[in-house]
């Protein structure tokens, strides 16, 4: 016995096996249905549905056998998944791969088998379609042919399965999206919150959270007005009132908020109104970000600018002053003196009770004034920091030509340049963390002083490290989806593509951000579009088919349009179906025409019949119906077999095909019996009468197929259908084949009508 071998591409057919998920499942009733159907056919005792497993073959339908599993090494469908090709075993008893087989030499007593390859949407042998009989025997062309049939209609049903996995997993990796982008929300940087009409939290992340000191279940028990600066509120509520008015498409304002502490604080507030599907409100998205540190340094550089322009003020009266005013100066100076140091007081304050770090630093670079955040910062205390040297708290880094990061940042604030950079800044235990650097330089009693503002970037960075590793592997999934994927904005240009489009059509991404929808569907299947994209840009989701041209040619595609939960743009999803419609196509193709001759087969003529007798009974032309029959057939199928007999069949559907108008119907009802319908006659009578001798003598001048002497003649019975005359098609049909039993009896043949 000889074990069938492994294929090469073994891993990858048991993958997609494995993927339909239907091993060790009931029995398809579909299956079952096309099992028995060739058992009848064949006329065997056993067809088989037959999956090759890793160490076995199973029985997706079993037709004639009790068993669902046999091992892989004696499976005969095993040489067909090696092979890929059909393997027929007329004697397994005289063959030397099958002779010691146990299901040769034992139960089921295998002597002839028949199997089809059943091949997966990418290729791989799955299995076999596989036909057993306890005697042996052969198969002929045609039954060879009819064994691939029902191959196709089995593996259409496989394909069907495994186009449905396709796009359960195509569901299950946008649910992974629409999860990316619930963490973006939980992980944002910024205060992000959805607001009911009246005002209450609907829903708040995390930064928020953090950023007014109250818990989520804080905020959404309450509204947005109860945390708000009740000197802000009212402008706040009449951006709301204009939005809802619908004179504001979105708006942004600065505000103060007021933590659970009670301390207000500022924040920039962006608001955009999210509508449903019929124009009417929803809901509010506010974006919330905390800007009390730069309201702060604000107030501290008005403060200043106070200070100097308060100072040139009290010089210039100085100057205009005369000597008799000296004392006043004086008395002058000293309040000044008072009110400066009041002012450096509250700066000072200010400085202690902000989030970054403040550093002062001489012209030498040395540390002259330290804040609380900065303790917090680098684990240093004030008197242990003043007079380090800035050096001491960066780590050098090159940046530009070679420069050190220290070096520039001292000497633009010393050329009186406001300079912002990230640096890393080392902890007195050594560690490094990254930092956001502010320099500028200030003058204070005639000195000229550096001010640093420091803020720890460390998790923003790692906000931004982990936002850049889940758009990877987003893209990562997107590129190996067998569709094209997109993000479409609502100027209708593309935000993101995936690699799909580089297969297409030869787009990279870059190319497709300055194209639109209309630049790569082209303008015809534009136009069936653009109605439907009005549709997903209101929140609904939206598809149909087309044909795209593309680089492998037309391709037959399903276009999907799903709404942006945001609602900046709507998703594209296009999948290949010119497989599936092929494949529906040639289904209607067999459904409705002989396998043997090509002609319509009996459904299609009768449909044919119903449409000519109601144009003759509606219209102002008759009709007439005939009725073939070839005469001796049984005599040349007993003499030179059936092969040639289907061979006669064939030139006979030819020769009466040649001789009817393009109009005309000619069908093949079975056997040899076949019709022609006259359709739009004139004159019914005479034009049914020269139609019946134009066909006898084109049969009459056949007089060999294959190099096989031959006489072709028919029995024709012919039915009228008069202009206006109602006659049912059952009806017309039995006339006709009475009239050509008429014909028949008349020993020559020839035509009769009725």
């Amino acid at each position: 016995m000889l074990e069938p071998a492994i294929p090469h591409d073994e891993m990858q057919r048991l993958a997609v096996l494995g993927a339909l998920r239907v091993l060790d499942t009931p029995p398809a009733e579909q299956l079952e249905r096309i099992s028995g159907l060739a058992a009848r056919v064949f006329d065997v005792p056993i067809a088989l549905v037959s999956l090759v497993d890793r160490d076995r073959q199973w029985f997706w339908a079993h037709y004639g056998l009790e068993t669902r599993q046999t091992p892989r090494s004696v499976s005969f469908c095993g040489h067909v998944v090696y092979e890929r090709n059909p393997l027929i075993v007329s004697d397994a008893r005289l063959d030397p791969r099958f002779a010691d087989n146990p299901l040769v030499t034992g139960a089921p007593g295998i002597v002839f088998y028949a199997g089809y390859p059943l091949r997966s949407l990418q290729g791989q042998v799955l299995g076999a379609l596989c036909l057993i009989d306890h005697n042996p025997r052969t198969l002929t062309a045609v039954q060879r042919g009819e064994l691939q049939d029902f191959a196709r209609l089995v593996e259409e049903f496989m394909h069907d399965l495994e186009r449905r996995e396709q796009l359960r997993n195509t569901e299950s990796d946008l649910q992974l999206s629409e999860a990316l982008f619930e963490q973006t929300f939980r992980h944002a940087s910024v205060g992000m919150a959805h607001v009911a009409l009246d005002g209450r939290w609907l829903k708040v992340n995390p930064a928020l959270c953090r950023m007014t000191g109250y818990s989520e279940t804080q905020l959404l028990a309450g509204n947005f007005q109860s945390i708000t600066h009740p000197e802000d509120l009212p402008t706040d509520e009449d951006h709301v009132a204009a939005l809802l008015a619908g004179n504001l498409n979105t708006y942004a304002l600065e505000k103060r908020y007021l933590r659970d502490t009670g301390v207000p604080f500022w924040v920039m507030l962006s608001v955009t109104l999210l509508r449903n599907a019929d124009g009417s409100p929803r809901h509010f998205i506010s974006v919330v970000t905390d800007i009390d540190e730069r309201k702060q340094a604000e107030l501290a550089l008005r403060q200043l600018q106070q200070q100097l322009e308060l100072k040139v003020e009290e010089r210039t009266r100085e100057l205009a002053v005369a000597v008799d005013q000296l004392n006043r100066e004086i008395d002058q100076r000293i309040a000044a003196q008072a009110r400066v140091s009041a002012e450096k007081d509250r700066f000072q304050s200010t400085l202690e009770n902000t989030h970054d770090a403040f550093i002062e630093l001489d012209e030498m670079g040395h540390i002259t004034a330290w804040n609380h955040a900065a303790n917090e910062l680098f684990g240093w205390q004030a008197n242990e920091a003043i007079g380090q040297s800035l050096r001491v708290l960066l780590a050098p880094a090159q940046i530009g030509d070679g420069e050190d990061v220290r070096d520039v940042l001292l000497d633009a604030a010393l050329l009186h340049q406001t300079r912002r950079t990230e640096a890393w800044a080392r902890h007195r235990d050594g560690r490094l963390f990254p930092v956001e650097v502010t320099v500028a330089d200030h003058r204070l009693e005639g000195c000229r002083y550096c001010i640093a503002f420091l803020h720890d970037i460390s998790e923003r960075q790692r906000d931004e490290a982990r936002i850049r590793d889940s758009e990877s592997r987003l893209r990562a999934i997107t590129n190996n989806m067998p569709a094209l994927i997109s993000q479409i904005g609502h100027d209708e240009r593309h935000v993101f593509a995936n690699r799909a489009y580089a297969d297409w059509f030869g787009l990279d991404e870059t190319r497709l951000r300055d194209m639109t929808l209309r630049d790569v569907l082209g303008s015809e299947i534009y136009a069936i579009a653009e109605p439907l994209i009005l549709k997903v840009l209101q929140g609904e989701r939206t598809e149909f088919d087309a044909q795209l041209q593309t680089r492998q040619g037309v391709l037959d595609v399903h276009l999907i349009l799903l709404p942006m939960a945001s609602g900046e743009g709507f998703y594209l999803l296009a999948l290949d179906i010119s497989e599936l419609k092929h494949l529906q196509q040639r289904l209607e193709y067999d459904v409705t025409h002989d396998a043997l001759t090509g002609l319509p087969n009996r459904r299609a003529f009768l449909t044919a019949l119903e449409q000519a007798t109601g144009r003759a009974t509606q219209g102002r032309r008759g009709m007439a119906l005939l009725f073939l029959d070839l005469n001796g057939f049984k005599l040349i199928n007993d003499s030179h077999g059936h092969e040639f007999g289907d061979k006669v069949l064939q030139r006979f559907a030819s020769e009466i095909s040649k001789v009817v108008r393009p109009t005309d119907t000619v069908a093949r009802l079975a056997g040899d019996e076949f019709t022609i319908i006259l359709d739009e006659l004139q004159n019914p009578l005479a034009d049914a009468e020269e139609g019946c001798r134009r066909l006898l003598d084109a049969l009459a001048q056949v007089h060999q197929i294959d190099g096989t002497p031959v006489t072709l003649g028919a029995s024709i019975g012919v039915a009228l259908c008069l202009a206006g005359e109602a006659i049912p098609a059952a009806a017309l049909l039995a006339r006709a084949d009475a009239a050509m039993y008429r014909a028949k009896s008349s020993d020559c043949g020839g035509y009769a009508i009725n």
